[in-house]
């Protein structure tokens, strides 16, 4: 497992996915389910974003400046009050206009409507951009690259593990990407960027 994702595993064990679901208002599998398709998609689009160095810098910038994983460790706070937080924000730059149909698409594979969809992406953002700005803290330095080279390879590696287990799953998660990321139409978002996440954390929460 990449520390990326081993540190996501880490952070949202069964008490956070149970506070995840009370401000849902659904049980703890249900919960834990949805998480499990929204949280890699959220990744799969990041590193889309990560895949010009427009991109990339600009999640840099934003994890240099804004993330430096201190969210990690006052989660319960957050949680109470996820709705104040920069989780709306942060889908704006990941997502933009596509959010809407990722929502929907979530929602159909998960059993909530997509405004608990919405909702639970807001959550999640913030929690991912704070994971994602501890991982590169202490990632070492890239020779080549720097900052970037390390940002990229973190992302890189996350994402790759995913599509590894997507394709041996069978995983929904493969069609949500393909329908909210490819631009193209021909259901392929390998056109357009080779490391997009493609599967689901299957181990999250064991």
């Amino acid at each position: 497992m990449s520390d990326l994702n081993q540190l996501l595993s880490s952070v949202l064990n069964e008490n956070t996915v149970a506070q995840i679901g009370e401000q849902l208002g659904v049980d703890q599998n249900q919960a834990g389910n949805a998480i499990q398709l929204a949280l890699p998609a959220l990744l799969g689009a990041l590193n889309k974003n990560a895949q010009s160095e427009d991109g990339a810098q600009g999640i840099l910038n934003a994890i240099s400046k804004d993330h430096d994983g201190g969210i990690l460790d006052m989660l319960p706070q957050f949680l109470g009050n996820a709705s104040q937080g920069p989780g709306a924000a942060i889908l704006g730059h990941i997502l933009g206009a596509k959010q809407p149909q990722m929502e929907q698409q979530i929602g159909q594979h998960s059993g909530l409507n997509p405004a608990m969809v919405g909702k639970l992406l807001t959550i999640l953002a913030p929690i991912l951009m704070g994971a994602l700005g501890k991982s590169q803290q202490q990632a070492p330095q890239q020779q080549s690259g720097g900052g970037l080279g390390n940002l990229i390879s973190i992302l890189g590696g996350a994402t790759q593990q995913h599509q590894q287990q997507a394709q041996q799953n069978n995983n929904p998660l493969m069609q949500i990407l393909g329908n909210v990321l490819d631009k193209d139409g021909d259901g392929n978002i390998q056109n357009e960027a080779m490391n997009i996440g493609k599967s689901i954390l299957g181990n999250l929460f064991k």
